[in-house]
């Protein structure tokens, strides 16, 4: 559940709850299988067979037989993720710049290292930044750039320069138009 559209004066701390809210979701595929299982359970207690049931709820009956032994759903995850491609050598040379210049990203750390002779991708630093903010070891940047009492400016539909036209509507040519009125 997420808390949208009330003012902030409303619901104190709105957007907190929601988040707590969406950790606890219930496992909607677990609920999904639970209730074919008790759809099948039930045409067999009303006088079918285990297949005529499972064609009647129109789930195969072995499928629904695996799903009656486990309804939670395994994980997706991969046993053998794929490793890291970088050495620890690249690794110690990005956090040592991040370190000396925190608000540099992983475009400048690129170009730096190719300078040095560092044959690198944009990408791979990025990665390695990654994994450098989830250790620790390095503070990411939006959190360097944020300033504790700024305050964004939002602009209404009403208070901004330029508005769409209506979608099918032409431009009309305003009357003060630079092209010259004057007739040959």
């Amino acid at each position: 559940m997420q808390v949208i559209g009330l003012p902030c004066h409303v619901i104190r701390n709105g957007r907190a709850a929601s988040r707590l809210l969406a950790a606890k979701i219930p496992n909607i595929e677990a609920t999904r299988r639970r209730d074919g299982v008790a759809r099948w359970r039930g045409a067999i207690a009303a006088g079918l067979t285990a297949e005529q049931a499972a064609k009647a709820v129109g789930i195969p009956r072995a499928t629904l037989y695996r799903w009656e032994k486990r309804p939670d759903p395994l994980s997706r995850r991969p046993h053998h993720p794929r490793g890291r491609r970088w050495t620890a050598e690249l690794a110690r040379a990005v956090e040592d710049l991040r370190n000396d210049n925190p608000m540099w990203g992983k475009r400048k750390i690129a170009v730096l290292l190719r300078r040095a002779g560092v044959k690198v991708s944009f990408s791979t630093i990025g990665r390695i930044l990654a994994h450098l903010v989830g250790r620790g070891a390095v503070l990411a940047a939006p959190v360097l750039r944020r300033r504790p009492a700024a305050k964004r400016i939002r602009l209404t539909a009403k208070e901004r320069y330029a508005r769409r036209l209506p979608r099918g509507a032409r431009p009309r040519p305003r009357a003060n138009s630079c092209r010259s009125t004057r007739s040959s």
